[in-house]
């Protein structure tokens, strides 16, 4: 519509209209490709050892080059570019917080949270993410979630298989309040301190699955095996690995 019928009407008052927008067009495509390599420069300062960014990092830099690194980390997450009002609320939001904070900022898409001073950009995640206890009937994988459980026989290592006679195995879904004793020399403590000691944020502690049988936490994804039920050298053991789908990334 513009090449067809605005831009002949300009031309007939002002000749050299094309050839300005054509310039112009070429200012902005430089301007884009500017701060592309200016986000990237600013990505490298302000990213931790994991790879994602530090609060501190980002509230140092000018409110124009925070927004233009945050629109960029959104755009890298594979979001849809988003809009300046949002990009206001994400800094203002940020600059009232602390590396302590857990914030959070959501668009219909995607949501970037606050964990230990470093920021997430998370998809948002969908009802299939959320299941319900789940009988185990000797498959080697499962389903859970958006991601899967393998659950293979071994020797000598995991789970000793003659506690899974005692009664029915189920995979559940956080409930609160577990216990779990990963190390026989440490004592037993509550899930969540385990995972805060291991830096698992609230949202992926949602989506890990726990093994019980008989009523007795045996396994917990990213925390390991009870030490009571854990697998003696040479004997028939079942083990299990998590693998977590994007959303619980």
């Amino acid at each position: 519509f513009l090449r067809h019928e605005i831009l002949p009407k300009m031309s007939e008052k002002f000749a050299s209209a094309p050839s300005a927008l054509a310039r112009a067009a070429r200012h902005f495509a430089e301007a884009a490709t500017l701060l592309d390599e200016l986000a990237a420069l600013d990505r490298q300062n302000a990213a931790a050892s994991s790879g994602r960014l530090q609060l501190a990092a980002l509230k140092a830099l000018s409110p124009a080059r925070a927004r233009n690194l945050l629109r960029s980390e959104w755009l890298r997450a594979g979001f849809q570019a988003p809009s300046t009002r949002w990009l206001e609320e994400a800094l203002r939001q940020l600059a009232a917080t602390n590396a302590d904070s857990e914030t959070c900022v959501e668009t219909t898409e995607g949501r970037l949270q606050l964990y230990r001073g470093e920021l997430y950009f998370l998809p948002q995640t969908s009802a299939a993410a959320t299941r319900s206890a789940q009988a185990w009937a000797g498959e080697t994988r499962l389903s859970w979630g958006q991601g899967s459980l393998s659950l293979l026989p071994v020797i000598g290592l995991g789970i000793a298989r003659r506690w899974l006679v005692e009664g029915e195995v189920f995979i559940h879904p956080r409930q609160g309040g577990e216990r779990l004793q990963p190390d026989a020399k440490r004592p037993r403590r509550s899930v969540r301190k385990l995972c805060q000691d291991l830096a698992i944020p609230p949202w992926q502690r949602a989506q890990l699955p726990f093994l019980w049988c008989a009523g007795r936490l045996l396994w917990v994804a990213g925390l390991g095996v009870d030490a009571e039920f854990a697998c003696a050298p040479g004997e028939d053991g079942l083990l299990l690995t998590w693998t977590a789908g994007e959303s619980a990334e």
